[in-house]
């Protein structure tokens, strides 16, 4: 194959098929005139074979066509004619997955690159990431197919419906909660008016009616109380205002910060049950009410700290999952490129 083009000739002539024969590596004929850059070669067996159109779209063990050996060499006029004059699949995929376009975008930069892809353009050549070509080589991988990736959208969508419809109930109940615990405050509130010379007064204070009884009888407890009351309700408040404003939280990091905040909402109304029930406790109680609370805190911190813990390890595994595919595409990558680019076989 080494510039031999008359003995090949003879060969074709003498003995057709053997020009499909393969290689060690599985390579035809027709890569090797690739490999050693013998265009003339290639032009005589393409003119010459019946079913060239076959033979172009050929793989090698590893999946390359002589369109990706071509590309990988820089051999411009090889490309320029294989595009031109035969019916070469511009998309195939090797074992790692990539088109000739992959091949010359990831390749090492040369001259000829741009005269290359001025080759491809108009031939509707496109990188792996961007096509959904089934394949048919047993070790080529897989991608996903238009109704899987249609599949996978509409499996998103419900899931998003799901959790802001879920997260717009949550947020309603914890609203109208907070409001309630914020116009009724443990005790009730005051039926009369009375001043500082009324015989009614307790302790020499006075009070208005409708005023918190709470607020006069344990100003620091009413004061927690209100903090945390109010905090759950402007959670919740917000949270009802993003879902309806149409923001697109069509994204599950922005569900997952909604979810944050209903976490806030619903940890700020546990604490404002905590507050009421030590304030309602006569103090002949306190110790048995204490332990409850106590238990209860504790329960409730270790849920959260589970659910914190578990997505947490999710992230994390997914993270790397993610980085384990980056690294192996890009080992698969760069072992595509040495084979390519270094494979030197005589036929």
């Amino acid at each position: 194959m080494k510039g031999r083009f008359d003995v090949l000739k003879e060969l074709v002539r003498a003995r057709p098929h053997a020009a499909r024969a393969r290689a060690e590596r599985g390579e035809t004929i027709l890569h090797l005139c690739v490999k050693q850059n013998q265009l003339e070669a290639l032009k005589f067996l393409v003119e010459t074979m019946d079913d060239h159109n076959d033979l172009v779209n050929t793989r090698d063990n590893n999946g390359f066509t002589i369109l990706h050996l071509a590309v990988a060499d820089k051999q411009i006029e090889t490309v320029n004619y294989l595009l031109s004059n035969t019916r070469v699949e511009v998309n195939a995929l090797n074992t790692s997955g990539l088109t000739a376009l992959d091949i010359l975008v990831h390749g090492l930069r040369d001259v000829g690159d741009l005269d290359i892809g001025e080759a491809f353009r108009g031939t509707g050549a496109m990188r792996a990431m961007n096509t959904h070509l089934p394949n048919h080589h047993p070790q080529v991988l897989q991608l996903t197919s238009e109704g899987d990736r249609s599949m996978k959208s509409k499996g998103k969508e419900h899931w998003l419906t799901r959790k802001r419809d879920a997260l717009m109930v949550v947020a309603s109940l914890i609203a109208t909660m907070a409001f309630q615990a914020a116009v009724n405050p443990p005790g009730g509130a005051w039926q009369d008016n009375s001043t500082q010379n009324s015989q009614d007064t307790q302790a020499g204070k006075s009070h208005a009616a409708g005023k918190a009884i709470m607020a006069d009888s344990n100003e620091e407890y009413y004061r927690l109380y209100l903090s945390y009351n109010t905090t759950g309700f402007i959670s919740s408040l917000s949270i009802i205002l993003m879902l309806i404003t149409g923001l697109p939280f069509t994204h599950r990091l922005f569900m997952w910060m909604l979810t944050v905040v209903v976490w806030v909402a619903i940890t700020s109304m546990a604490l404002t049950y905590r507050t009421a029930m030590t304030f309602l406790t006569p103090d002949s109680a306190e110790a048995a009410v204490t332990n409850i609370i106590v238990v209860g805190v504790a329960v409730w911190c270790g849920v959260m700290a589970l659910v914190l813990v578990g997505h947490t390890i999710r992230l994390l595994v997914a993270s790397i999952r993610k980085l384990g595919k980056l690294c192996w595409r890009e080992r698969r990558l760069q072992s595509s490129l040495v084979y390519a680019n270094h494979t030197n076989i005589s036929f």
